[in-house]
């Protein structure tokens, strides 16, 4: 099937799951996750009307933004951030969504103040806190959370949700419910310490598998691969 195609269908589930809890549908949005992807699909995919793309590895993702001319993208990094690659990341994307510990969150704040800019960041939580696998454990979300409010250089857009691989879409209901309590919570405390101005309420959680599910538990932004894109190239 082609781009359009992929866009049409995903575009009437997106629909439908937020029908199922009495959601706006315009309150989702897509990030096409473009890593391995061709420049030519990519361009594709910005012609149809896609706006927002997610790479996971550096280099490649600052080669496809040189060579494409595409105005009005905004490109989010969402895989793993190592800190001698902070550099490189910051100003380049409009967000990352894989902030998971305070080093890599003061090291993104010192580089985009000496840049003049504040960085969109996602602190990702790895809630089944299953090894090896990027995340915050979620005793420790608070202080990684306050500290961001405190510095100049970053804003805080809200959580990333990965939870554990399983074949069942339900069966991330939990861990995308989990989420949106977070947020909950965040907000909460916000409030009582008269920070009201920093509320967060954006969650990127649901990809191909289990996006219509993450969308029923507050999903604001889904990351979907190949289902929109066609499959990588190898």
């Amino acid at each position: 099937m082609s781009i359009a195609n992929n866009l049409k269908s995903i575009q009437n589930r997106i629909l439908s799951a937020s029908q199922v809890v009495g959601r706006h549908p315009a309150e989702v949005n897509i990030v096409a996750v473009s890593k391995r992807q061709t420049e030519f699909t990519i361009q594709q995919a910005y012609d149809y009307g896609l706006r927002h793309f997610g790479e996971n590895y550096v280099q490649e993702a600052i080669s496809k933004k040189q060579s494409l001319s595409l105005p009005e993208a905004q490109w989010h990094f969402i895989g793993h951030l190592q800190s001698n690659k902070v550099k490189d990341v910051v100003g380049q994307f409009e967000y990352i969504h894989s902030v998971d510990r305070l080093s890599l969150l003061q090291k993104i704040d010192r580089v985009a103040t000496d840049l003049g800019l504040q960085q969109k960041v996602f602190l990702q939580v790895n809630l089944a806190e299953e090894e090896g696998k990027s995340g915050i454990k979620e005793s420790l979300l608070d202080s990684l959370f306050f500290e961001g409010v405190q510095l100049e250089g970053i804003k805080t857009c809200g959580l990333m949700i990965m939870p554990p691989f399983a074949k069942e879409a339900e069966a991330s209901r939990p861990f995308f419910a989990k989420g949106k309590q977070l947020i909950q919570l965040l907000n909460s405390c916000l409030d009582k310490n008269a920070l009201s101005t920093f509320h967060i309420s954006d969650l990127s959680m649901g990809t191909s598998q289990d996006f219509e599910v993450a969308i029923q538990e507050g999903a604001t932004w889904i990351r979907l691969g190949s289902i929109l894109l066609g499959e990588r190239e190898k």
